[in-house]
């Protein structure tokens, strides 16, 4: 079998039988490696995934990941909703989310937000920004409700104290 080229990918067979697939997609913003792993079971449907996956890295169509960081959700959902605003609002959402949300939680992935520990961050903080935070947070928590990968995750979290 010959060997590869530079950036083509690789198969090998895993210990439980699978044969495993990688692509580079080359560095993130942080100057870190990106791969893109896939399974399948025989070596012809990991040659097939190879070239698959390949095109679409070529592409520049394959992510390291489907779901966004939780930094990324606030920026579309100020994004899609600014127009609707008054601009006092926006000021007020795009402070709390610059100032307070995305330096503690911009850089998790949405599946890893959890109710606690934004009650554990939410603890730490003045009444003041408790306070903020809430007002300000009441729309996004709303509406990340509506989609399946966020349902029960950021909306569950509420303050103890007033």
């Amino acid at each position: 079998m010959r060997k590869r080229g530079r950036g083509e990918g690789t198969i090998s067979q895993r210990a439980d039988g699978r044969w495993q697939v990688r692509v580079a997609l080359g560095r993130g913003d942080d100057g870190q490696r990106r791969r893109k792993c896939a399974y399948a079971a025989t070596q012809a449907e990991a040659v097939h995934l190879l070239k698959t996956l390949g095109g679409r890295s070529a592409d520049g169509l394959l992510l390291t990941t489907s779901t966004p960081t939780v930094g990324q959700f606030l920026d579309d959902w100020f994004a899609t909703n600014t127009d609707v605003w008054r601009p006092s609002t926006q000021r007020t959402y795009r402070g709390a989310i610059d100032l307070y949300l995305k330096p503690a939680f911009g850089h998790l992935r949405l599946e890893r937000l959890t109710p606690l520990l934004v009650q554990r961050w939410l603890t730490q903080q003045t009444p003041q920004v408790r306070r903020r935070h809430l007002l300000a947070s009441r729309p996004a928590r709303a509406e990340s409700q509506a989609p399946d990968h966020l349902a029960g995750r950021v909306a569950g979290a509420r303050s103890t104290s007033k």
